[in-house]
C-alpha cells in the first residue's frame, strides 16, 4: 500500500456504503488477516450502485494487525479497515467459542463499525467496538483514539516487575534469590545503584506521571516496550500507545503474585513500599534472604 499524508478534505463514506462493502469483504476474503484501503468512495450512495460508482479497494495481506503500525493512508482513501478470522464467546452460558469472520471499517469522518459473521451465516453489527484494531485503523487515517483509562503507572510497574521476574527466573537452581541491588538495576528509570524505596517511589511518580510522559520517553529510546520501535511510538497517540503497550506485557497483578514467591521477604516489602500497594499477599513476600 502506498503512503502519503492524510487530508481532511477527503470524501466521507456513508454508513450504508460501509455496510455494503463489509458484506463484499466477508464474502471474498481469502487471507487470514487483510488490510483494506477504500478510495473514491462517494459520500452518499445507493449500496446497490457501488460497482458503478468506481469504488477502488486496495488489499494487503498482513502477518498480524501490528503490521499496520507506522502506515499513513494516502489522501485519496476515504476509509480503511481490517478483515480477519476470530473467535466469539456468548455472554450467556455456556459461553461456547464460535469461529467468526470479522470486518472493522473506519471512515475519515470517524464513522466506524464492526461486523461479525458466524459459521451459521448470521451477522452482528456494532458501532462502538474498542480495542487495538479500531485504534490502528484510526491512526492510519490520522484520527485520534480514545484516551487511556488505566494510569500510566500500570505500564511502568509491569515493565519493572517483568524485568525483576526475568532476573529471578534466569538464576540457576540453588542460586540465592535476587537482592535489592538487582531489583533496583531493573528499574525502568535512571536511579543510583541500590537507591532506597523512597527514591524509587519519587522517580516512579515523576517518570510515569502521564501517558504522554511515558510515550515521550519511549520515543526517545529511554523506555523500552517489547516489540515496539521508536518510529512506531511517534506514529501512535497516547490512547493507542497505552493499550498496545499494556497488551504487550503481563498484567502487573500477575507479576506481583509471581514475585511474592520469587523474592526474599525484605526485598518484597521494599518493592511494596515503592508501589504503595495494599495487596495483602505482598505484606510478607517469600521467607529467607
Amino acid at each position: 500500500m502506498p503512503t502519503s499524508p492524510s487530508s481532511p478534505s477527503s470524501p466521507r463514506p456513508a454508513a450504508d456504503t460501509l455496510d455494503r462493502l463489509a458484506a463484499v469483504l466477508l464474502d471474498s476474503r481469502s487471507d487470514p488477516v487483510l488490510a483494506v484501503g477504500i478510495a473514491d468512495l462517494p459520500p452518499a450512495a445507493d449500496p446497490a450502485d457501488l460497482p458503478d460508482d468506481g469504488v477502488e479497494l486496495y488489499l494487503r495481506p498482513l502477518g498480524e494487525v501490528d503490521d499496520l503500525i507506522g502506515f499513513v493512508a494516502p489522501a485519496s482513501w476515504s476509509a480503511v479497515g481490517v478483515v480477519a478470522s476470530g473467535v466469539a464467546r456468548s455472554l450467556e452460558p455456556p459461553h461456547r467459542p464460535e469461529p467468526v469472520e470479522v470486518v472493522h471499517l473506519v471512515g475519515r469522518d470517524g464513522t466506524a463499525a464492526t461486523w461479525l459473521r458466524g459459521a451459521d451465516g448470521g451477522e452482528t453489527r456494532s458501532d462502538d467496538v474498542e480495542g487495538i484494531v479500531p485504534d490502528l485503523c484510526r491512526r492510519v487515517l490520522g484520527l485520534p483514539t480514545i484516551a487511556p483509562r488505566e494510569p500510566a503507572t500500570d505500564l511502568f510497574d509491569a515493565l519493572w516487575l517483568d524485568a525483576v521476574c526475568a532476573t529471578a527466573l534466569a538464576r540457576d537452581l540453588g542460586d540465592p534469590r535476587p537482592g535489592w541491588e538487582e531489583v533496583v538495576a531493573c528499574f525502568p528509570a535512571p536511579v543510583a545503584p541500590g537507591a532506597d524505596a523512597s527514591t524509587l517511589r519519587r522517580e516512579r511518580t515523576r517518570t510515569a506521571g502521564s501517558w504522554a510522559a511515558l510515550r515521550r520517553r519511549a520515543g526517545l529510546g529511554r523506555l523500552h516496550v517489547p516489540g515496539l520501535r521508536r518510529s512506531g511510538v511517534a506514529w501512535m497517540d497516547d490512547g493507542l500507545f497505552a493499550r498496545w503497550s499494556l497488551s504487550a506485557v503481563p498484567h502487573h497483578g500477575e507479576l506481583l503474585d509471581d514475585l511474592a514467591f520469587l523474592l526474599p521477604a525484605p526485598v518484597a516489602r521494599r518493592i511494596h513500599q515503592v508501589l504503595s500497594r495494599e495487596d495483602a499477599s505482598w505484606a510478607g513476600g517469600a521467607d529467607g534472604a
